[in-house]
């Protein structure tokens, strides 16, 4: 049980770090930020009207918030090889088992 409320936790970590961003963003670059982030303008619209309290309060979701965009399979391999030699080709190996 201890584990559960230890994910939990970091979760509610994790989602208050990305709301608190993604409302810094939406207030400094409305435009720049909907595009950045994925967001559709009314959710982007909902969010930056919030309050601190709110965000907090949203943040205690159980459900990790943030999405990655990883639809680039180029982005990926650039990404491969940052973290380590051989995790491009890890990722190549897989798209081509699965086509």
């Amino acid at each position: 049980m201890l584990h559960d409320t230890t994910i939990l936790g970091e979760i509610y970590q994790l989602n208050r770090a990305y709301l608190t961003m993604l409302h810094r963003n939406l207030q400094e670059d409305f435009a720049a930020a909907v595009d950045a982030f994925g967001l559709s303008e009314e959710i982007a619209r909902a969010l930056v009207k919030n309050t601190p309290e709110k965000l907090d309060r949203l943040a205690r979701s159980s459900q990790l918030l943030l999405r990655f965009k990883f639809n680039d399979v180029q982005f990926l391999h650039a990404l491969g090889e940052k973290i380590g030699p051989g995790v491009a080709r890890q990722i190549e190996t897989k798209e081509t088992l699965s086509a």
